[in-house]
């Protein structure tokens, strides 16, 4: 991703923009667009084995396109779980809007000591993924498995 449009999701302040284009050099991210026009910035941070926190930096322009946005989220993010992995975000106590949105993406708090940090677990069928995902990487899908033998 070109570092200029990277910083167009800083807005005024000098240190977003060097954090958006540091967070982008860091990980992997992709820009959403409409036309020209920049919508949504996801950037995902997998420097961490197995696990990949996910942030999202939303335009005003988003606000019109938001449904895309979400199901872009529910349709790419079971990919994360299928290879098991765990995929988090932080969201803030004091951000409601964020949190309704990470709610209908498939995350949800996290029951950590810290409030701000969400699981994806997806809905519906995405739940049972989950579920039979990490309980493969724990082992505990092998233990059944091995019984029915």
């Amino acid at each position: 991703m070109p570092p200029s449009l990277a910083m167009r999701f800083g807005g005024a302040s000098s240190l977003y923009r060097r954090a958006m284009v540091h967070q982008c050099r860091i990980g992997q991210a992709v820009a959403f667009l409409a036309g020209d026009e920049p919508l949504a910035l996801a950037m995902l941070d997998t420097r961490r084995s197995r696990r990949a926190e996910l942030a999202i930096r939303f335009r005003p322009a988003a606000r019109q396109h938001m449904r895309a946005l979400i199901r872009e989220a529910q349709l790419t993010l079971p990919a994360f779980v299928q290879a098991r992995i765990l995929v988090f975000a932080r969201i803030s106590p004091r951000n409601p809007r964020g949190q309704r949105m990470a709610r209908i993406a498939g995350f949800r708090p996290g029951g950590f000591s810290d409030p701000a940090i969400w699981l994806w677990k997806g809905s519906g069928n995405d739940r049972n993924l989950w579920r039979r995902g990490f309980q493969a990487a724990s082992g505990a899908s092998a233990k059944r498995t091995a019984g029915r033998e």
